[in-house]
């Protein structure tokens, strides 16, 4: 395991609500920004990490890894049992809960031990 990282995964959900798959609504350009930075395990806790997200300046999401249903190893073990993992994979966890971000809104999230705060997502119609 290199490291860990944020990412922001972004959703239009219209787009996914009127498409039968949900790759229009997840696959577009700039939806899935990542880092910028990877901050590696012998300088945090990755099983007791706090991860925020802020949409418009209020916080809507305030979680801890250490909350997860299925730890890290058991993640990796399980993906790895169906899939070949090679160098420079990602695995992404989703949020506890999601942060819904409307039109015209601002959204920030970071994970404060790792140094990362994902780029904004400024959604305008």
């Amino acid at each position: 395991m290199c490291g860990y990282t944020i990412v922001n995964d972004v959703t239009a959900r219209d787009r996914q609500r009127n498409h039968k798959q949900w790759f229009l609504g997840k696959a577009l350009d700039t939806f899935c920004p990542m880092g910028p930075w990877i901050a590696t395990s012998d300088n945090l806790d990755p099983e007791n990490l706090d991860v925020k997200c802020w949409v418009n300046g209020e916080i809507s999401q305030n979680a801890n890894t250490s909350d997860l249903i299925f730890g890290i190893p058991t993640l990796v073990a399980t993906i790895s049992a169906g899939l070949t993992l090679k160098l420079g994979d990602v695995i992404c966890k989703p949020a506890h809960r999601q942060a819904s971000a409307l039109a015209s809104t601002r959204q920030n999230s970071s994970v404060p031990a790792t140094a990362c705060r994902s780029r904004s997502v400024i959604s305008e119609r």
